[in-house]
């Protein structure tokens, strides 16, 4: 026969069994929500790192981004050297009048108030590597402007800063590329109508011959300019990517 006392025993064990097992259950409960805490703070920093890695792999330039800015720097070097060789070339010019014809010892820098006045400053400025006189006197076709431009646009920005416009990019290659045969011009014609004229000269090459060529002009407000043409602006751009190449070359 249980008796009281031995009930009470047993209640007393019951209930002390019980808050035991409580005491555990809310043990591991609590570690559990400990691990699944830390879990989820590795998760975030996962998430977290990867998505900068993620941005950072994004943000790498491309093969073709590295060529283009390699073509780019090229380029550049390409114009700077040009550009030294040609301002060790240049002179103080003496101003004289314009002639009909004139030998390569009378080009002179005499302004551009005129068409005739402006193709012998621009004669004079090219034979004598003056690119910042040529580059005043120099403009483009409305299609030889969108070509100049894209030109320039290739250049790095510190290279586009130091030349400061298309004109003096253009201007380094035509007095870079001026004919040193040529001895002497004869302007057979010319015409104004507006804002434009032209003006067509022939150029004595020596032994190579005589070449004539037409030249147009534009009026603007710092007198008239030669326009550079769209087909010698694809000359330009072809001579000026073949030395940035011939550069790319020598650097690998």
């Amino acid at each position: 026969m249980t008796t009281p006392a031995t009930l009470w025993s047993l209640a007393i064990a019951a209930i002390l069994s019980a808050a035991g097992s409580g005491l555990a259950a809310k043990f591991h409960l609590d570690r559990e929500d400990k691990a699944l805490g830390t879990a989820r703070s590795a998760a975030k920093r996962y998430a977290a790192i990867r998505s900068n890695h993620e941005r950072l792999l994004a943000e790498q330039p491309t093969a073709e981004e590295v060529r283009r800015l390699a073509r780019a720097r090229a380029l550049a070097k390409a114009l700077g050297a040009r550009l030294l060789e040609l301002k060790s070339q240049s002179e103080t010019p003496e101003g004289r009048d314009a002639d009909d014809s004139l030998s390569a010892k009378q080009w002179a820098y005499v302004g551009n108030a005129t068409p005739r006045e402006a193709i012998t400053s621009v004669l004079w400025a090219a034979s004598q590597g003056d690119v910042e006189r040529l580059a005043s006197l120099i403009g483009f076709s409305e299609s030889g402007q969108a070509k100049a431009a894209g030109l320039y646009s290739q250049l790095p920005a510190a290279s586009q800063q130091d030349y400061g416009s298309a004109e003096k990019v253009v201007a380094t290659m035509i007095a870079g590329s001026f004919p040193k045969d040529a001895s002497s011009v004869t302007i057979t014609a010319d015409r104004e109508w507006g804002e434009d004229a032209s003006v067509v000269m022939s150029v004595d090459h020596g032994p190579s011959g005589t070449r004539t060529n037409l030249y147009r002009f534009r009026l603007g407000p710092q007198g008239w300019r030669l326009l550079v043409p769209a087909n010698v602006m694809d000359g330009i751009s072809q001579s000026l990517l073949a030395q940035s190449e011939e550069a790319l070359g020598a650097a690998d």
